[in-house]
């Protein structure tokens, strides 16, 4: 982990997926804390982090870049039941407050979120980017392009039901 400044990081890479949740129970405990399910999961996050720095003795750390996947939807969809994940993401960059006190957390991750709110035009021009990116740059010069462009991340953060599509990594750091 960094504290958001660019390095030149060395070692495997760890990617890890969460046991399956109930939905349910989710759902239910964010509409009675008045809150989005990715406020809840978001605000669980930035407590475990403050609770790993403190036990690591990093007490400075107050906020973290993060990435979140925003869904990428080209229809409108009549009802909720109606929608369809259609794996198709944009990242979506955060300041993520690191906060152990879970009401204080939760508050301030629902500033952070509501900003995410009105990037819309920004998350699809990055997915157009991306994309457009991918077809016309060979894939050497669109990471140089990303590495140059793009903020320093500590760690990539998904709520997202599992893989709808096979995920395959050639020679890409993750």
């Amino acid at each position: 982990m960094h504290d958001g400044r660019r390095a030149k990081f060395t070692g495997k890479k760890h990617v890890t997926v969460g046991e399956p949740n109930n939905f349910t129970k989710i759902k239910n405990c964010s509409k009675a804390l008045n809150c989005t399910i990715n406020d809840l999961f978001t605000s669980a996050l930035s407590q475990a982090l403050a609770r790993f720095f403190k036990e690591h003795g990093d007490a400075s750390t107050k906020e973290i870049n993060i990435i979140l996947p925003a869904n990428i939807r080209w229809e409108l969809y009549p009802t909720r039941e109606a929608v369809k994940l259609e794996n198709k993401f944009a990242p979506c960059q955060m300041r993520l407050p690191i906060v152990e006190d879970p009401q204080e957390s939760l508050q301030a991750v629902k500033k952070e979120t509501a900003k995410l709110k009105r990037q819309f035009p920004a998350i699809y021009f990055m997915y157009i980017t991306g994309k457009t990116m991918s077809v016309f740059l060979a894939d050497f010069i669109s990471r140089v392009v990303t590495d140059k462009l793009s903020m320093p991340y500590t760690l990539a953060f998904s709520n997202t039901p599992g893989v709808l599509k096979e995920i395959v990594v050639q020679n890409t750091l993750i």
